[in-house]
C-alpha cells in the first residue's frame, strides 16, 4: 500500500469533512446535537461504516452490508500493517 497516496486521500477527505464543522456550510453539524445521548455513537458509526460502505458501492458497483464492509476494512488494515512490516524489515 502507498503511504504517500494514502496521505493525499486523507488530506482530501479530511478537507471535505471539515465542512461538517463550518457554521457557514449547509452540511454543518451542531456540536450540541452530537453531544446528545447516543448521537456520537450514531455519528461515528456513519463515519466509520456507513459512509465508507456507500463510497465502496459507488466505486465498485457492489452492494455490501455493514458487516461485510467491516470485514473488507479489517482486511485492508491487515494488508497495510503487513506492507509496513515488510518495508521496515527491508530497512
Amino acid at each position: 500500500m502507498d503511504k504517500d497516496r494514502q496521505l493525499q486521500f486523507h488530506v482530501k477527505i479530511a478537507g471535505a469533512l471539515n465542512d461538517l464543522f463550518d457554521k457557514e456550510s449547509e452540511n454543518y453539524l451542531w456540536i450540541e446535537e452530537l453531544q446528545k445521548e447516543g448521537a456520537l455513537n450514531d455519528f461515528f458509526h456513519c463515519l466509520a461504516t456507513r459512509t465508507p460502505q456507500h463510497v465502496y458501492a459507488k466505486i465498485t458497483g457492489k452492494e455490501v452490508d455493514p458487516l461485510e464492509f467491516n470485514h473488507l476494512a479489517n482486511r485492508l488494515i491487515l494488508m497495510d500493517a503487513q506492507d509496513q512490516a515488510k518495508k521496515e524489515k527491508k530497512k
